[in-house]
């Protein structure tokens, strides 16, 4: 039977701090260390060279990256497209000899278990997709959060990851180099937040070109308006024994909730729901006892009338109507908008309170007795009364005279419509390609070694091996010269735009400016033509700033 010789091995690296820069590692084998501390054993291993060979090694750390270092692996990759793996990260290791573990060892790695742990992830956590990592808690799949979405590429793309928060993705026609891609989240480390304020260079090349176009168009949109008032009337019972009948109608203020959407003319119904979003205040109320059906609705729609102010009527009237008793009239309001009871209220005020826009509806207990199962039966006295509330109950010129409605004003019953124009952009597209490369930061520099703003420093080398930090992640400019190169180096960028409007001002000013007489200053002269005054003009400068400079995008 053949031996089960292994080829391939699992590692952890020791140290990458390669003194060559050769992208060679020292790492030892899980068969080295066999379950104890990978550090231990190599620390121990070296221990033994040294004090074999104290000439050539008077300390264990002589050993290290020596040619007796046993613990020495080179990039299975090519140094141009190799990543090199940090302290106490998993790697594979790859033998040209099973008989000989010491020598032409390579290793691939190391191997991450989640995307946004690149930045040194433990060994033992790294091969949790392995036959090694049934002892490692499975994290929960980024996918699992929205708030992550967009931080990392996505099958189907290509991507160049760095440790900390950058990459590069190819993608369909797209390359997109990130920095700052997402923020760590302190409630849930596992879902880091997209940062819709990174750091990016887009570009782009769509396979047909897209032009906006600026177009407009004119089209009839319906009014709207919050509706402050309501009026329900209702019938406790629609065939009563006796034939009489009972009720009341009574007008409502709508007081919207805190955080709520409030009751508006295209979202008021027969039945819209109010009280989940606001609520319902008395203000006016007439109550009627042992009434014929004429005499309810005549009440009803005489109410109605009243807080349309149809006809001179108004609500500071005291409703009466000749022949029809048993109604109690308890409330009231003035135009300043505080309510009082009838009794303190003045008889013959004539002030009334605008309620326009109000909705008018039957409340609902007598909407479900207008519906009920009884106004299905042929000639019944329920279903002869719903009809006639139906018929009889309106305001005339309302949503077609029906028995609920919206008036909208005073003088316009119906919700009127206004003529607007729309403008928008749009789209045409082109057979040809259309190529885009887009920088989106918080500051832009524009710098060059060749040319320098007059009269202003310059700081010579900007690129200097003495701004690299210690740890080494980082080659360019290191944050304080970039800072400084904002502040004292640069200067803002002109909006094209802008800078042609204000120069367009200012030819106004010059060629239709005059003078009383020589010496003297500027008069008003745009009676004749022009736009702009001097005091125009100064307006303009002191916004400058702000309007024409664009102070994030900075050149020398």
């Amino acid at each position: 039977m053949a031996k089960n010789i292994k080829m391939i091995l699992f590692g952890v690296c020791i140290n990458s701090d390669d003194p060559l820069l050769a992208a060679r590692i020292r790492a030892v084998t899980d068969d080295n260390y066999s379950g104890n501390n990978p550090k231990d054993y190599d620390i121990a291993t070296c221990q033994k060279i040294s004090q074999g060979n104290k000439d050539l090694y008077p300390r264990t750390e002589d050993v290290y990256w020596s040619k007796d270092d046993p613990h020495i692996c080179a990039p299975l990759l090519p140094y141009y497209i190799n990543v090199i793996p940090e302290s106490n990260e998993n790697v594979k290791i790859f033998l040209y000899s099973s008989e000989n573990d010491s020598q032409n060892k390579e290793y691939l790695g190391p191997t991450i278990s989640q995307p946004h742990k690149l930045s040194g992830e433990a060994y033992a956590d790294g091969r949790l997709h392995t036959s090694k990592g049934t002892r490692v808690e499975a994290a929960r799949a980024i996918t699992d959060s929205s708030v992550s979405e967009g931080s990392f590429s996505y099958p189907g793309s290509v991507s160049l990851d760095g440790r900390h928060n950058s990459d590069v993705v190819l993608g369909n026609r797209q390359v997109v180099l990130r920095s700052g891609k997402f923020t760590h989240n302190n409630q849930k480390p596992e879902f880091p937040i997209y940062n819709v304020k990174q750091s990016l260079i887009q570009v782009d090349s769509f396979e047909k070109g897209l032009n906006l176009i600026p177009t407009e168009d004119k089209k009839l949109e319906v009014q709207e308006s919050n509706v402050n008032y309501v009026v329900e009337y209702d019938i406790l019972d629609l065939a009563p024994a006796d034939g009489f009948f009972n009720g009341s109608v009574t007008l409502f203020k709508v007081e919207s909730l805190p955080d709520k959407e409030k009751i508006t003319t295209k979202n008021m119904g027969l039945t819209t729901p109010i009280l989940t979003v606001a609520t319902l205040k008395e203000r006016a109320r007439v109550s009627f006892f042992n009434q014929s059906f004429s005499g309810v609705t005549t009440l009803v729609n005489s109410f109605l009338e009243e807080v349309d102010n149809r006809n001179g009527k108004k609500l500071t009237d005291p409703i009466g109507i000749s022949g029809y008793e048993g109604y109690l009239g308890t409330g009231t309001f003035i135009k300043s908008g505080e309510y009082i009871d009838i009794g303190s209220a003045a008889p013959n005020n004539e002030e009334i309170l605008a309620l326009h826009p109000f909705f008018f509806r039957p409340s609902s207990t007598l909407r479900r007795q207008l519906n009920s199962n009884d106004t299905l039966i042929p000639n019944s006295q329920t279903a002869s009364n719903a009809t006639k509330v139906k018929e009889k109950i309106r305001l005339i010129g309302v949503n077609g005279n029906q028995y609920w409605g919206l008036s909208w004003s005073r003088n316009e019953k119906n919700v009127p419509t206004k003529e607007i124009t729309r403008k928008y952009d749009k789209e045409s597209t082109e057979t040809k390609t259309q190529g885009v490369i887009t920088l989106l930061t918080d500051k832009i520099v524009l710098y060059s070694h060749d040319t320098r703003i007059p009269n202003a420093p310059k700081t010579i080398p900007l690129v200097d091996n003495t701004n690299i930090p210690s740890a080494r992640e980082n080659l360019g400019i290191d944050q304080k010269t970039l800072v400084t190169l904002i502040e004292k180096e640069t200067e803002p960028l002109v909006r094209g735009d802008q800078l042609k409007k204000a120069l367009e001002r200012i030819v106004d000013f010059l060629k239709y400016h005059e003078h009383k007489e020589p010496g003297t200053p500027t008069v008003d002269k745009t009676q004749h033509g022009g736009k702009e005054t001097w005091e125009s003009l100064e307006t303009m400068l002191k916004e400058f700033d702000k309007t024409v400079l664009n102070k994030n995008i900075r050149i020398n």
